[in-house]
């Protein structure tokens, strides 16, 4: 939600019945970002340089 939402979290609960939440932006992230990855070609791409893909999925 934008920090907009704060201020506008009467509107918000009237109109939609939703509670707003603020969430400080000052706490560490907890996510964990991997490295990109980068391919000269396309092919390469596709070559699972991870090898974390044991078989292709399934079709539909």
């Amino acid at each position: 939600m934008t920090g907009t939402a704060a201020t506008q979290a009467s509107e918000f609960q009237q109109i939609y019945g939703l509670p707003v939440e603020v969430i400080p932006t000052d706490k560490p992230r907890i996510r964990i970002d991997p490295p990109d990855a980068l391919f000269p070609t396309q092919p390469a791409k596709f070559r699972n340089p991870s090898g974390t893909t044991t078989r292709p999925a399934a079709p539909c």
